[in-house]
């Protein structure tokens, strides 16, 4: 098995609003929005941009990076996958990860297994593009200890898919 770190971009949305009108309001609504927001938006835009894109992706591969890169993966190194996703401080970031996170493992029997907590590990505080000095003191610190907590140290297995 390989572990399989990937950035989340907002490609899934970018992706979907190519196809789709219905949810731009609410895509930028949520786009400008601080992730300190989510609990307050969750039972209204989030979920309702959530569902629409779920019921979107479904049986599809090519609609975001994350999930087609991680099928080119697959189908290089033909072995397992164990993926963990890495998220800015972003609304749409952290719900582009859930959206992948089920996308995967609402799949029975799929060879790529997406581990993905927000709260607990995976959002990387201070990856924002509002405060560059932030960004540099502690985002980029964040980010490296996050690889250094996926990794164990130990990186033979690991694989950085930065196409996210």
């Amino acid at each position: 098995m390989k572990k399989v770190i990937t950035p989340v971009g907002t490609s899934i949305f970018t992706n979907y609003e190519e196809n789709s009108n219905k949810l731009d309001i609410q895509l930028k609504v949520l786009k400008n929005e601080k992730i300190e927001n989510w609990s307050k938006l969750q039972d209204s835009r989030i979920l309702q941009v959530r569902e629409e894109i779920g019921k979107w992706v479904k049986g599809k591969k090519d609609i975001s990076a994350e999930i087609n890169s991680l099928y080119k993966i697959y189908e290089q190194v033909k072995e397992d996958l164990e993926v963990y996703l890495i998220c800015s401080e972003t609304i749409l970031s952290r719900l582009a990860g859930e959206i992948i996170s089920d996308y995967f493992n609402n799949q029975p029997n799929s060879p790529i297994r997406v581990n993905f907590d927000y709260e607990r590990a995976d959002r990387i505080k201070g990856l924002q593009v509002e405060d560059r000095l932030r960004y540099e003191q502690e985002g980029i610190v964040n980010l490296v200890k996050r690889f250094n907590e996926i990794t164990g140290g130990y990186t033979e297995n690991v694989i950085m898919n930065i196409t996210g």
